[in-house]
């Protein structure tokens, strides 16, 4: 017996070495597959929590509104307009027929939920980054307007002095995080909602 396994002990590292290999293979495939249904039901809760923030919001009142959670109710009036536009044949088009005061809720919900203050700028073009800014303004923050400015500066292709500055982009988010700006942008969009109720209305 002994003489076998020196002349075929080969063939036993073989067979661990295989054994080995598909236990690994298959903790890969439950893991790949535990991971699959965690993505699966991430995206059924967030289209179900946006069925019902349409819902809620589609014919909302005044009266509803007021008592809605004021961290909820940019995205939840965003929402709606994003609806609209999206049964237009050029987006862009009807965005830029939108009142002003639609264009600023609009772009505001597009900028919280944007990764970075770099990625809106660079990812999105004039038609929602024109309007950031002013949005701001509109809601009563002009200091953050004004903080930004820089950015929106340097990704303005008509500007010809403008130049990439990643340094100056990581202080702006480190001043976006600090500063709870993005809560900020829920709280004064939600006052600015309210006031203009009837012109925002649906």
């Amino acid at each position: 017996m002994s003489q076998w396994f020196k002349e075929n002990g080969y063939l036993i590292i073989v067979f661990i070495a295989v054994c080995v290999a598909a236990v690994f293979i298959f903790r890969k495939a439950v893991m790949s597959y535990s991971s699959y249904r965690r993505s699966y039901n991430s995206q059924t809760n967030e289209l179900k929590r946006l069925t019902a923030l349409k819902e809620k919001y589609r014919n909302i009142t005044a009266e509803e509104l007021s008592h809605c959670d004021e961290e909820e109710i940019l995205e939840g009036t965003a929402l709606i307009y994003q609806l609209q536009l999206q049964k237009q044949e050029n987006m862009e088009k009807a965005f830029e027929t939108l009142s002003a005061e639609k264009q600023y809720i609009y772009t505001l919900d597009v900028f919280v939920n944007e990764d970075s203050v770099k990625s809106f700028f660079a990812e999105y073009g004039s038609v929602l980054t024109e309007k950031l800014l002013p949005a701001l303004c509109a809601i009563g923050m002009e200091d953050c307007a004004a903080a930004l400015a820089p950015a929106k500066k340097m990704y303005d292709p008509l500007d010809e002095t403008a130049s990439l500055d990643e340094k100056k982009l990581e202080e702006l988010q480190k001043y976006i995080s600090e500063k709870d700006i993005l809560r900020k942008i829920k709280l004064s969009s939600a006052k600015y909602i309210k006031d203009n109720f009837d012109i925002l209305k649906n």
